[in-house]
């Protein structure tokens, strides 16, 4: 068990004996500028569960998400890749 899903489940413990009603929210954000930023969450939570996704482009061109869900069992993540890595020609420094 990773430390996250350790310190998540000990939060819902947390939750669930101190807690007289169930959590309910939904959030996000996203950044894009004229330049490489372009990054984004989301998370909708009700009672134990979340879900949610995240974004963000890499530099070699692909966009990764991160699709999850976190609940009793612990945080559990899709990873995917959006794209083709693009690297560009690398030409030979001259030296003199």
């Amino acid at each position: 068990m990773c430390l996250n899903s350790f310190l998540y489940n000990h939060f819902l413990t947390f939750l669930y004996v101190n807690q007289q009603s169930p959590v309910n929210y939904e959030w996000n954000y996203a950044v894009q500028d004229n330049q490489f930023n372009d990054f984004g969450h989301m998370e909708t939570r009700d009672g134990f569960l979340a879900t949610g996704k995240y974004y963000v482009n890499l530099p070699d061109g692909r966009t990764q998400v991160v699709t999850y869900t976190a609940d009793a069992n612990g945080y559990v993540p899709v990873v995917e890749y959006i794209g083709v890595p693009q690297y560009p020609d690398v030409k030979n420094p001259s030296y003199n």
